[in-house]
């Protein structure tokens, strides 16, 4: 039993209702046979009966008028004397043995039997003749292989059209499940293309007001609620990445401001606090800075303005503003141009050396290439690599390795996130490996390639 319940569960909702439709046709189909075989065999004999019975009736009624009846026409007839001898025709056998015959005038004997004179399936009926008709019996035979023929075609109708009846609601469960559940098919394949980039899609509505068409309102309600929320987490976040800059920026001044005093009266200890306060200072306006972007592109508003932009002179200018320490930075190979909103470049670019010169120990290194159609920018630095066990989540928001969650390890884990919301915004395509070119980590972006203008 487990295994079925078991295979049932695995099969579609289409095939197991077909199943059951014919499982069920399979079922009622020999009850329906046999409950017509029982009707027409009770039907076919009370006529077979009847038949015998008129024939006696007309005989008794010759008799008692003083007419010798015509035994050898129709149904095999025979009259009998009072003890039991064959008087009509002369010469015959019985039909039916002396101690079966009935005891009173009027009293019916119905036997099956096989009557030479007939055949193999017969029904004799016997009646005992009134004193008016000469005392004695009528007995009439008549043949039963009509019934015997129908039983046998119902037979053969359950054996061979059955299995043909049983198909036929099968495929008809088939098609009937395959329009009953169309509304659901289509709701299925709308539901697998909704994500949060589109909120605002609803499943079809099927018409009526079935159960599907209850389930596909209570399916829309519920992606309303849900855009609701999205909506709001994300107004959320914007407004409050807005509030954070204000008083970030206000802060930061405030502290140059005490630092430059502090530095003119007392230098030592309260400098390096006020630098530490700078750099948690920059660190929480990078995340503010983050966290808007990714607001921005979860709301569909992250490339605003697009233009044409130089690959080559966007990272000339991400390197000379990048601060790389002791790591050398170094740009290779051939122009290239995307259409897209220059500051989202900017910060793509900014984002990737960033994170190659985090990692680094002496070398990063940015290579431009063209592949067909597209643009690709490929980083590469001679640093640990990516921790391979968060290196498929490497693109996840807040996703840090074990040894760059510490303040000076590493960031907030937004880096890469805010490069593949850009990437996708761009409609390109991202890569993460590790033992690349300088061994260590490698980040390569494709992107859709400018057409060339005029």
């Amino acid at each position: 039993m487990k295994a079925l319940a078991a295979l049932a569960a695995r099969l579609s909702l289409r095939v197991r209702l077909t199943v059951l439709s014919a499982l069920g046709a399979a079922l009622v189909l020999p009850l329906v046979v046999l409950l017509l075989q029982g009707a027409v065999r009770d039907a076919l004999n009370d006529a077979v009966t009847a038949e015998l019975r008129v024939r006696a009736d007309d005989v008794a009624a010759e008799l008692g008028a003083g007419v010798t009846p015509v035994v050898t026409d129709g149904l095999v007839t025979q009259v009998l004397a009072p003890d039991g001898t064959v008087v009509r025709p002369d010469g015959a056998d019985p039909l039916v043995g002396s101690d079966e015959l009935p005891e009173r005038a009027g009293d019916e004997l119905v036997r099956d039997r096989a009557v030479p004179a007939v055949g193999e399936h017969t029904r004799v009926l016997a009646r005992r003749l009134t004193a008016r008709a000469g005392g004695g019996w009528v007995v009439v035979a008549g043949s039963t292989s009509p019934i015997v023929e129908v039983e046998r075609r119902l037979a053969v109708l359950l054996g061979v059209a059955g299995p043909l009846l049983v198909l036929a609601v099968a495929a008809t469960a088939w098609m009937l499940t395959r329009s009953a559940l169309q509304p659901v098919r289509r709701m299925t394949r709308r539901a697998s293309t909704i994500s949060l980039e589109e909120p605002r899609e609803r499943l079809p509505q099927p018409p009526g007001g079935d159960e599907i068409a209850e389930l596909g309102r209570t399916l829309n309600g519920m992606l309303d609620r849900i855009e609701q929320t999205v909506a709001h987490e994300r107004a959320f976040v914007d407004d409050a990445s807005h509030e954070l800059r204000t008083p970030i920026a206000v802060l930061r001044g405030e502290l140059e401001l005490a630092r430059m005093e502090l530095a003119a009266r007392e230098p030592g200890d309260p400098l390096r606090a006020i630098d530490s306060a700078l750099e948690e200072t920059d660190r929480l306006a990078r995340i503010t800075e983050h966290l808007l972007v990714l607001a921005r592109a979860d709301a569909g508003r992250l490339a605003d303005t697009r233009e044409r932009v130089s690959l080559m002179t966007a990272t000339a200018h991400v390197i000379d503003r990048v601060d790389a320490g002791n790591v050398q930075l170094q740009v290779t190979g051939v122009e290239g141009h995307v259409v897209a909103d220059p500051d989202l470049v900017d910060q793509l670019l900014t984002n990737l050396v960033g994170n190659a010169v985090r990692f680094a120990r002496t070398t990063v290194r940015v290579g431009i290439r063209i592949e067909g159609d597209a643009v690709v920018v490929e980083v590469d630095d001679d640093g640990p690599g990516f921790d391979p066990a968060v290196l498929d989540r490497a693109l996840d928001r807040f996703s840090r390795s074990g040894t760059s969650r510490t303040r000076s390890g590493g960031g907030a884990g937004l880096g890469l996130a805010i490069v593949a919301a850009i990437v996708d915004s761009l409609d390109g395509q991202i890569e993460l490996e590790n033992d690349g070119l300088l061994g260590g980590a490698t980040v390569t972006v494709h992107l859709p390639r400018a057409s060339r203008p005029g």
